[in-house]
C-alpha cells in the first residue's frame, strides 16, 4: 500500500513540474515523451490532486486557469482510459451530463456548418444567419449543464477534498458564457445594422463553438470520470433529487434510474427532566 501511494505522489509531483515548465514556456515537444510515460499510468483523481496541490502552494485559480486548456489537452490526449465499467442507467446524473455532452456537439456541428454557409457573405444572408442564431440558441442552453455541475456536483466532489479543479472549471465556465454572449451579440449586430461583418462574426462564433468544446472534453477526460470514482449512490441520488430545479440541457433524462432511499429523518424528542435523546432511545428506555 505505502508503495502504491509513494507512486502516485512521485506521479502528481512529476506532472506538476511538467506542467509548470510548460506554463513558463518550454515547447510540448520536448516535454510530450516525458509527459507521455507519467500519464499513461496517471488517472483523472491524480490530476485534480496536482491542480489541488499547485493551488496550495500559492499559485491562484486565474494563473491555473490560464494553462488548463494546454494541460487538459496534453494530458487528455495520452491519460490512460479508466476500468471498464459497467453501463449506467438512463437518467443516473453521470449519464445525463454525458448525454448533453453528446447533444452539444450535435448543435456545435450543425453551426459550424451554418457559420461556414456565412463565410465571405458581405452582408447578412437571411435564413443561413437565422439558422446560425439558432443553433447559438441552442448553445445556451449549456447554463442549465453547467448549473447543476456547479450547483450538485461541485459541492459533493469539495466533501471528498476536491476544491482546486472545481474553482478552476467554474472560471472556465464563465468563459464559456462570454464566448456565447460575444457570439451571440456579433450576430445579432450584423443582422440588425450590418457590422461588425462576416470575419469577426466567424472569429466570435468559433471562438464560442471551441470553448463549448474544449470544456466538454475537460469534464469528459477529467471531470466526470474523477466524479464516478469518487462519488457514492447515495450522492448521486442526492444529485438526481436536486436536478430538477435546475433543469436539462437539450435533452430530457431517461427515467431507468431509481436512486437510493434518502436515509430518513432521525426524529428528536425531549423527556422529562429535559433530556434530548432519539425516538428509538427513548422507546427502548419506557420499555
Amino acid at each position: 500500500m505505502s508503495e502504491l501511494i509513494n507512486n502516485r505522489e512521485r506521479r502528481i509531483g512529476q506532472l506538476k513540474e511538467i506542467i509548470l515548465h510548460l506554463h513558463q514556456g518550454l515547447p510540448e515537444a520536448q516535454v510530450k515523451s516525458r509527459l507521455a510515460a507519467i500519464v499513461q499510468e496517471t488517472d483523472a483523481g491524480e490530476i485534480a490532486a496536482m491542480e489541488q496541490q499547485l493551488m496550495a502552494e500559492g499559485m491562484s485559480v486565474d494563473e491555473i486557469r490560464s494553462m488548463c486548456d494546454l494541460h487538459a489537452r496534453l494530458t487528455g490526449e495520452l491519460m490512460r482510459e479508466p476500468p471498464h465499467a459497467a453501463p449506467l442507467p438512463a437518467g443516473h446524473p453521470l449519464q445525463t451530463f454525458r448525454a448533453e455532452n453528446r447533444a452539444l456537439e450535435r448543435v456545435i456541428a450543425d453551426a459550424r456548418e451554418e457559420a461556414a454557409a456565412l463565410a465571405g457573405a458581405p452582408t447578412p444572408a437571411g435564413a443561413a444567419l437565422d439558422r446560425l442564431q439558432a443553433r447559438l440558441n441552442e448553445l445556451q442552453d449549456v447554463e442549465k449543464h453547467y448549473r447543476r455541475k456547479e450547483n450538485h456536483l461541485f459541492p459533493v466532489l469539495e466533501r471528498h477534498g476536491v476544491t482546486a479543479p472545481s474553482k478552476v472549471m467554474w472560471a472556465k465556465d464563465d468563459e464559456v458564457r462570454t464566448a456565447l454572449k460575444a457570439a451571440v451579440g456579433a450576430v445579432r449586430a450584423w443582422r440588425e445594422s450590418g457590422g461588425p461583418g462576416a470575419a469577426a462574426v466567424a472569429t466570435a462564433v468559433e471562438g464560442a463553438l471551441t470553448a463549448v468544446e474544449e470544456m466538454i472534453y475537460k469534464e469528459e477526460k477529467i471531470l466526470l470520470p474523477m466524479a464516478q470514482e469518487l462519488l457514492t449512490e447515495e450522492e448521486w441520488g442526492e444529485i438526481w433529487h436536486a436536478s430538477p430545479e435546475t433543469g436539462w440541457c437539450l435533452v430530457e433524462p431517461g427515467r431507468d434510474y431509481r436512486p437510493p432511499m434518502p436515509a430518513a429523518p432521525r426524529e428528536t424528542v425531549t423527556v422529562p427532566g429535559g433530556k434530548a435523546m432519539r425516538s428509538e432511545e427513548h422507546t427502548s428506555e419506557l420499555q
